[in-house]
């Protein structure tokens, strides 16, 4: 007589798997407590403040090159980045130190880091930066053309597609 124990197996190690998950997760709650890992949304909110206090600095110290670029230009997102990484290390140190990063702009990690979230927080700096009177407006020449116009339903009754013959040959183009 054969006897297959396969579902009693994979019942224990269902049970195994799960008692590993809880145990494994109430090990990492300890780590993450004992590491300060996690940071409060009050910390989140200094930090985003200080990026983004920061960024708009740089935005008024790059004025004439927003002026003869625009805002949307990658030269003037890297002098606005790096003037707010210089400004946010002076002026906002205790952010830093709140989410785990330091001043020491030395540290290639932490600089990736604080470049990294200064990048994130850009374009909405950079919005209300574009806001201030103090900020100029952009060139000309960076000014987007007019949005197209909508598309327009014309039938929206369903009927069957015919297909017409063309009397025009399809154009031709060139290189």
């Amino acid at each position: 007589m054969i006897v297959d124990i396969s579902p009693v197996v994979q019942a224990i190690v269902g049970l195994a798997a799960t008692a590993l998950g809880i145990i494994g997760s109430a090990v990492l709650m300890k780590l993450n407590t004992k590491l300060h890992l996690q940071i409060s949304a009050g910390q989140q909110e200094a930090f985003d403040s200080a990026l983004k206090k920061a960024l708009i600095y740089g935005a008024t110290k790059a004025t004439s090159e927003i002026a003869a670029k625009g805002w949307d230009h990658p030269q003037v997102h890297s002098e606005v980045v790096s003037t707010a990484m210089q400004q946010v290390v002076q002026a906002f140190p205790q952010a830093l130190t709140d989410v785990g990063l330091s001043s020491n702009l030395d540290d290639p990690k932490n600089t990736e880091t604080l470049t990294a979230a200064l990048e994130r927080a850009l374009p909405g700096a950079m919005t209300e930066a574009s806001k201030s009177p103090i900020t100029p407006p952009a060139p000309a020449s960076t000014i987007a053309a007019p949005a197209a116009a909508p598309t327009v339903v014309v039938n929206t009754v369903a009927a069957p597609i015919v297909e017409q013959p063309t009397t025009e040959p399809p154009p031709v183009i060139q290189p």
